[in-house]
């Protein structure tokens, strides 16, 4: 069966947007005419072409989504409010037959064959927000593999209800679409973010069962006292999307034990359609540090300087490696890349890490997120963790001999800067310091590094 037909193949009640509930037959017909109307009664004929669609939390956008499905065109999805630049970028790197928006009319662009790898169903960018040149290349099978696994380790069921809390177009937010529709369960379509009024309106009028939400989704839902809150229908949350402070992981395993809600903290990426690992939710509260086990069907690897898996050794830190369906098929740089063959099904995730002797994983850093100082190799995300251990919240970036760091409070800045110089023997000419009151974040929720990089340059200057 295709993805369209595994997504669809339901009765009842699919999606509640603009205060109309719309049915699974209703996506169904709807869907197939769009296609129809787009590409002519046979859209498969004229060969498979490549759309950009941009997307939001709508029906229009889940139509266009649906519909470039069942006409099995490949899709480069990226979001509705993506600068016009990103996009331009797009359209000239890609060259894609067909620009979708969800309030425009579709514009053709040329009816002219591109190389596309047979298997290739979706393009996405890696930090699901930005028109970055690097895109991730996904088949059907790594979707339905992802969102069947998702289905399992949540034990979902068809009477469960999502909120759209997280963008169409990021990995995460997508993988809550498919795993709801794949099971027969339903969406509340809501463009509306945690900080606007309709979002917990979404909350209050309709039974959610499932809220989602990255590290920066908690730090709102925290503002705005969620967990004062009764929520009668609510049964599952969940986290991913980067780090959760274990304090805070503890706090809200806690709670949801006392609700009754089964809070799970999960760890993935993109270049494995969303999902790699689960921490069980009874196992929380003990174990707030911890990204939990391989989702059903994949595997975690401890692997060598070259990628190659090695013997599992307990406490030894290594880099992270996954094998899964759910494996991307590869990346795309450039549009012949769009026919490239399918990469082996083992992913090198760039994260540091361990399992410990309960055979439970552990991330301790990022590859990427070391720089060298004086011929010395920095770990920032031990320095983040080392300076929190001190009181101080701050934030690391930079790259090799220009340390970065942004601090919460003015008055913290002397006292980070003194101990940089004093207490870890760094020379002042290879950091900066400054207070910075709002990080930068993409659309997903996540730190923007080289936005917040600039914002402390500037700052220093």
């Amino acid at each position: 069966m295709t993805l369209w037909q595994r997504l669809l193949a339901h009765d009842g009640v699919a999606v509640y947007a603009d205060q109309q509930s719309v049915s699974y037959a209703r996506l169904r017909t709807q869907s197939q005419a769009l296609a129809a109307q787009l590409w002519g009664p046979s859209p498969q004929a004229a060969g498979r072409q490549l759309v950009l669609l941009q997307a939001d939390n709508s029906l229009p956008s889940l139509l266009n989504y649906l519909a470039c499905l069942w006409a099995g065109h490949a899709i480069l999805l990226v979001n509705a409010d993506l600068p016009a630049a990103s996009v331009e970028a797009l359209l000239q790197q890609y060259d894609p037959h067909l620009w979708l928006r969800p309030a425009a009319a579709p514009l053709p662009r040329h009816a002219r064959p591109l190389p596309l790898l047979p298997e290739l169903a979706l393009l996405l960018t890696t930090s699901g927000s930005t028109g970055g040149a690097k895109l991730v290349r996904l088949s059907e099978q790594n979707l339905i593999a992802n969102a069947e696994s998702i289905v399992t380790y949540l034990e979902m069921a068809a009477d469960h209800l999502a909120l759209t809390a997280l963008p169409f177009a990021y990995s995460y937010g997508l993988s809550v679409i498919h795993s709801h529709l794949l099971c027969g369960a339903g969406l509340v379509l809501t463009n509306d973010g945690p900080l606007q009024r309709g979002f917990w309106e979404c909350l209050k009028r309709y039974p959610v069962t499932q809220l989602t939400g990255v590290p920066y989704s908690y730090q709102i839902y925290e503002q705005l006292r969620l967990r004062r809150q009764v929520w009668p229908h609510l049964r599952i949350l969940t986290q991913a999307g980067g780090r959760l402070a274990a304090e805070r992981v503890r706090e809200y395993a806690l709670w949801c034990r006392e609700q009754g809600i089964r809070f799970y903290v999960m760890y993935g990426q993109t270049e494995a359609t969303a999902r790699i690992s689960y921490l069980p939710p009874e196992l929380a509260a003990e174990h707030p540090d911890s990204i939990g086990q391989a989702i059903p069907g994949g595997e975690l690897l401890l692997l060598d300087d070259a990628g190659v898996p090695q013997p599992l050794a307990y406490g030894v830190e290594a880099e992270l490696g996954y094998r899964g369906p759910n494996v991307m098929l590869g990346y795309a740089e450039s549009q012949a890349d769009l026919a490239a063959p399918a990469m082996p099904p083992l992913l090198r995730t760039g994260d540091l890490g361990y399992c410990s002797a309960d055979g439970l994983w552990h991330i301790t850093g990022r590859l990427k997120r070391q720089i060298k100082l004086s011929g010395v190799r920095w770990q920032l995300d031990s320095l983040e963790r080392q300076c929190r251990d001190l009181g101080w919240e701050l934030v690391a970036c930079g790259q090799d001999q220009a340390l970065r760091i942004a601090c919460s409070a003015a008055d913290e800045v002397a006292t980070v800067s003194d101990y940089l110089q004093q207490q870890l023997g760094l020379h002042p000419s290879l950091f900066r310091v400054a207070a910075i009151q709002a990080l930068p974040r993409t659309a997903a929720g996540k730190l923007d590094y080289p936005a917040l990089q600039r914002q402390i340059e500037e700052a220093c200057a």
